[in-house]
């Protein structure tokens, strides 16, 4: 097998979902979404109305809690571009002639493996990174220590796997 044919087969991918505007917004906005809003209900959680303020103890059990919606993002963003992949193909009659190349079906699979997860899990990551630092700046070294923790990474790294099993 050839990776770089697979590796052509991703590109050519990529300016495809480039071009796609759900496919952008599902990467793009759906992990801004998720990394934005939650260090709003801290906040006010923490500043609002009721004048009673998060516990650092509550915190500790909150913040790592919040990582489990990357965990489904993680499964749940690569559904756009996998389902995408193989019947955007279709539609767009580009399938016969991919087909007819000179690569095996399995460069043709792993270009599209590779296709459908990178862009999903830098999306993760980017937006678990947005995440990461607006509770950093919520929280203010309330439950004294940065966020991002050793932990954290660990959940992050697994989320990234378990966004390649829901390609499968």
């Amino acid at each position: 097998m050839r990776i770089s044919k697979s590796w052509i087969i991703a590109a050519k991918d990529f300016k495809v979902f480039s071009k796609k505007k759900y496919v952008i917004y599902s990467l793009v906005a759906v992990s801004l979404i998720v990394g934005s809003l939650l260090p709003l209900v801290v906040y006010y959680a923490e500043y609002g109305k009721g004048g009673t303020r998060l516990a650092p103890a509550e915190l500790l059990i909150l913040l790592p809690a919040f990582l489990s919606f990357y965990l489904i993002l993680a499964g749940v963003v690569p559904n756009a571009i996998a389902s995408y992949t193989l019947v955007g193909e279709k539609v767009e009659k580009s399938l016969e002639p991919l087909l007819a190349t000179p690569t095996t079906d399995g460069e043709i699979l792993l270009g599209k493996e590779i296709a459908a997860f990178l862009p999903p899990i830098g999306s993760v990551w980017g937006g678990a990174a947005v995440l990461m630092t607006l509770m950093d700046i919520v929280t203010h070294d309330e439950p004294g220590y940065y966020f991002p923790t050793w932990n954290t990474a660990v959940f992050l790294l697994r989320a990234g796997s378990s966004g390649c099993d829901a390609e499968r």
